[in-house]
Formats: C-alpha cells, sequence, structure tokens
C-alpha cells in the first residue's frame, strides 16, 4: 500500500514555505501533517495544504503566529470539506480581522 501525500518538498514548492517554517510549525503543532510513511516521514493532505497557504497568507498579512494558533482551529472548522483550492479572495484581512468569504458551487 503507497502513501499518498505531499512531501516537504513537494509542499515548499506549493506554498512557498521554507522548510524551516515547516519545521517549526509541526514542532509547535500549529499545522501537523495528517499522515506519516511507515518510516516516519510527514506527508501533508491537500487539507493541510490549505491550511499552511492561509497560515501563510496571513502572517504575511501581520497577523501574528500566536493569533493563527490561537484561532486556527476555528478557521478550520468553518471550512466546508474542500478538495480543489480555494479562490484567491476567499481570505482577506483587515487590520487585525480575519474575513473569509464562502462560494456557493
Amino acid at each position: 500500500m503507497s502513501v499518498i501525500g505531499y512531501t516537504c518538498q513537494h509542499v515548499m514548492r506549493i506554498t512557498g514555505l521554507t522548510r524551516r517554517q515547516l519545521g517549526y510549525w509541526r514542532k509547535t503543532g500549529l499545522i501537523t501533517p495528517q499522515i506519516h510513511t511507515i518510516g516516519g516521514h510527514a506527508r501533508y493532505t491537500f487539507p493541510d495544504l490549505l491550511a499552511l497557504k492561509t497560515a501563510k497568507k496571513l502572517i504575511d498579512a501581520g497577523i501574528s503566529v500566536q493569533r493563527i494558533r490561537k484561532n486556527i482551529g476555528s478557521l478550520v472548522s468553518f471550512l466546508p470539506p474542500c478538495y480543489a483550492p480555494l479562490p484567491g479572495d476567499a481570505l482577506n484581512t483587515i487590520g487585525q480581522q480575519i474575513l473569509l468569504r464562502f462560494f456557493k458551487g
């Protein structure tokens, strides 16, 4: 049985995050990979990628990692099951407020 998921190398290319950021976020529990290989290597799922890209966008907008960590669970719980990328303007910030816009399918 093969392990499905994105390697750290793939995640870095897709999200623009560094290996150091991924390691720190995994170590501190901000966003952790959902699956691991038998050898213990991290594999990220598509929802993990969405969470990583969201966290990066929030950090780039000036939201602190501490605030993201405090609210990431709530943010993820509001998201519908998603297997395709959200539109680029689905997530925005105004100051320290996070705005999430839902689209009807």
